[in-house]
């Protein structure tokens, strides 16, 4: 079963809430609005760091003469995981800092490339839908100046007719 969307934001947005609250029973609210305060500032200097490195390792990759897909999704989950980190909340916070851990973003990088990586061999489309690629035979086929391919073809009309 399918959690539409507007639940699952819904759920997030109370367990901020109800994070916001346990933190600042624990700790005073001055600490607590500090403790956003340093959170935001620090997903705005991640994110400020992390495009300027991901372009100079993207710039590398194309120097290499390899395709920048990994750099470029490494600087994808780097990038929301700063985002998660300047939204305020602790929950999101925590979600933005598990995206900086190596190991969570290797795993996010298998899971992606086995959905999106193409493998020679197999077909680009579903079980059940008709391909987008026609492939014809010599004999369907031939020169636009050969007389006995399809003469009642539009496309074979003479300059200057009209249609």
């Amino acid at each position: 079963m399918r959690v539409p969307l507007s639940v699952i934001v819904i759920a997030f947005v109370l367990a901020e809430i109800t994070g916001f609250v346990l933190v600042g029973k624990a700790l005073g609210v001055l600490a607590t609005l500090g403790l956003v305060f340093l959170g935001m500032l620090t997903g705005t200097l991640l994110i400020r760091h992390l495009s300027l490195g991901a372009l100079r390792k993207m710039r590398a990759e194309i120097k290499g003469g390899r395709a920048p897909a990994r750099p470029i999704a490494e600087a994808a989950v780097l990038g929301f995981g700063a985002l998660l980190i300047l939204v305020p909340g602790f929950l999101s916070d925590i979600l933005g800092i598990a995206l900086f851990i190596p190991a969570v973003r290797r795993m996010l990088w298998r899971s992606l490339q086995r959905r999106f990586e193409a493998t020679p061999g197999r077909s680009a489309t579903a079980p059940g839908e008709r391909p987008t690629v026609i492939d014809l035979d010599r004999s369907e086929y031939g020169s636009a100046s050969s007389p006995s391919v399809h003469p009642d073809s539009p496309w074979r009309r003479e300059e200057g007719s009209v249609p």
